[in-house]
């Protein structure tokens, strides 16, 4: 966050629009959109209950809970959404922790 790249304006400024409006020169930060995912580990590394732990399941056999109830003891772990060429709904909330991480793509 210190780095010079990451500080510099998105803004379009007059006498560097005329000499390179395509931005090949890299004389403004790009514009993206921050993605859900993104945001809410975001949050929860900033409220400090972000669990960064890789791998593993979500789904617990001894938490029955997790499958009646959404506030599970599992539920700040790092999102991992998972790309579907189809988009059934019964098999993807049975193969995945939540079925809001879920981005159908076209066949």
């Amino acid at each position: 966050m210190l780095s010079a790249t990451y500080r510099m304006q998105s803004s379009p400024r007059k006498d560097a629009m005329a000499v390179d409006p395509e931005n090949r020169l890299w004389w403004r930060s790009p514009l993206r959109r921050l993605e859900a995912e993104a945001l809410r580990d975001a949050m929860l590394a900033v409220a400090g209950q972000l669990d960064p732990q890789m791998g593993g399941s979500l789904l617990h056999v001894k938490n029955r809970g997790y499958f009646f109830d959404h506030t599970s003891k599992d539920e700040t772990r790092t999102t991992c959404p998972v790309a579907r060429s189809t988009c059934r709904s019964s098999a993807i909330i049975s193969t995945t922790s939540s079925p809001c991480s879920i981005t159908p793509t076209p066949a």
